[in-house]
């Protein structure tokens, strides 16, 4: 009560400067590493990777949604002949990078086939492994494969449909962690007391802490590999590849977390919930109103703060579960019970198809947002899933993939004023253009808080994908707002990863 009364009157506490050199918070899973188990895919072996260079490269050069997507009539015959296609393109290049060995593997298929496709139906079992591989890498390096994954999706589409007309089934589910523990029983490590050593992220910390962390990390893993594997080199082999897949996983949702840590610290240091006076009493207003500046939203300054920060907890709730709800977001595609349809959403000509599972999982990180929230909420909680805005799972789990991408440049950008204003010439130009280093960074923040959360990507709605839509309608519009050259001399090069 003391301290709701003190942000009433404008003399609340304020939270330290945030860093992302502070260890972040991060909700990874929601689960112990047992539970994380089941969801972080296997790391690929060097034999995996040279098939996943295969297939990369036979999509990259196939133009099968090019060339099935445009037609409305007869697709069945179009879908069976690109596949087929698609098919022996990659039998040629398996025989072309593995040369006996695919030759042997065509041979024998041949062997008892009257027809081409009768021969490329035996190898099916070769085919579910290629995919299951490539949606595997994926989902380890979500920056990979943007355009080949989308191609991979869509023919599995089509194949499960028609099994029986092919008769191959090429769908098996990617291989996890816990699945390959299992298949070799030894599913005890993962109760383990020192698997929290050995495959949970470093903190961070000074340079010699750090390579002291890592070698002691590397000793726990060998350690671990060895007593496994009972003298047996396949399963030290197995036990250091899933140790390794679990500690990259960790890593993986812990950094994706930790950069909406930090913006939330940015939000909650430097602005007020409810005065809208920034740190130094500078102006930290973040109203929006409908019509102004391209808003489409209308939030006072203290809405606006909780509908922003709800934004943020609710991607970082997402952040720390992305295995599972690419998941399930993979099923829902891939679901035999129900097809696809061909639809114009007003955003090109898409497969709309209904994503019950990724909406189910969704509704639980709204409710667990919301709890975090202490029960409040601001916008709406509708989640597009199978229609105009939102036409499949694969393309909502393509938005949730670049929310680090969007996020990190601004985190670093707005960490590196400090360095930049080091230099007399460049703090110079940030004492004239904002009149500090601190102001410099309230004006970054004001603008990314107030206009990528102002509706201005969407209809004019609050509902959960129009915020994220509405944040990438700000990156778009960087170039035209007054502090990019504040952004190009903190190292700024896009919001497409490339840093």
């Amino acid at each position: 009560l003391k301290l709701q009364f003190l942000y009433l009157i404008g003399r609340a506490p304020r939270r330290p400067p945030p860093s992302a050199s502070t260890e972040p918070q991060a909700a990874m899973g929601g689960g112990d590493l047992a539970s994380l188990a089941e969801a972080i895919p296997v790391r690929l072996t060097p034999e995996e990777r040279s098939l996943q260079r295969l297939l990369t490269s036979a999509l990259d050069v196939s133009e099968y949604t090019n060339k099935v997507d445009v037609h409305s009539y007869g697709r069945d015959r179009l879908i069976e002949h690109n596949l087929l296609d698609l098919y022996q393109i990659m039998l040629g290049l398996n025989i072309n990078a593995s040369k006996d060995k695919g030759k042997k593997m065509l041979l024998h298929a041949f062997k008892d086939a009257q027809t081409d496709r009768d021969a490329v139906a035996q190898c099916s079992g070769w085919f579910r492994t290629m995919f299951e591989i490539g949606r595997r890498y994926k989902r380890m390096n979500p920056d990979k494969m943007r355009s080949e994954y989308g191609k991979l999706i869509s023919l599995m589409q089509d194949a499960v449909q028609m099994e029986r007309r092919l008769g191959m089934d090429i769908y098996m589910p990617v291989k996890s962690v816990g699945d390959v523990l299992k298949e070799y029983g030894l599913e005890k490590i993962l109760a383990d007391p020192e698997l929290k050593v050995a495959a949970s992220p470093l903190a961070r910390m000074g340079a010699d802490e750090l390579a002291a962390a890592g070698r002691e990390k590397e000793a726990v893993i060998k350690s671990m590999s060895e007593r496994y594997a009972d003298g047996n080199a396949e399963t030290r082999e197995v036990v250091e590849l899933c140790i390794r897949s679990l500690d990259d996983g960790c890593c993986f949702l812990r950094d994706n977390a930790a950069s909406l840590d930090v913006m939330i610290g940015f939000l909650e240091h430097y602005f007020h919930p409810t005065t809208g006076v920034a740190v130094g009493k500078a102006n930290g207003d973040i109203s929006i109103r409908s019509g102004r500046d391209g808003s489409k939203l209308s939030h006072s300054h203290g809405s606006h703060y909780q509908y922003v920060l709800e934004s943020l907890t609710l991607w970082r709730t997402i952040m720390g579960d992305m295995f599972r709800l690419w998941s399930v977001a993979e099923d829902d595609m891939l679901d035999r019970a129900s097809n696809y349809r061909m639809s114009n959403t007003g955003q090109g000509v898409h497969r709309m198809k209904a994503a019950p599972r990724t909406g189910a999982s969704m509704r639980r990180h709204i409710a667990e947002a919301q709890r975090q929230m202490g029960g409040q909420w601001v916008g709406s909680q509708i989640v597009h899933l199978g229609d105009n805005d939102v036409p499949n799972a694969l393309v909502f789990i393509d938005k949730y993939t670049q929310v680090p991408r969007m996020i990190n440049p601004i985190v670093k950008v707005v960490e590196a004023v400090d360095t930049i204003s080091e230099l007399p010439g460049q703090r110079l130009y940030i004492e004239r253009k904002f009149g500090s280093a601190e102001q410099c960074k309230v004006a970054v923040l004001q603008d990314f808080f107030k206009h990528a959360f102002d509706g201005s990507g969407d209809d004019g709605g609050s509902c959960i994908d129009g915020r994220l839509t509405s944040a990438w309608n700000w990156c778009s519009r960087l170039h035209k707002k007054p502090y990019y050259h504040i952004f190009l001399l903190g190292g700024f090069q896009g919001f497409d990863g490339q840093w």
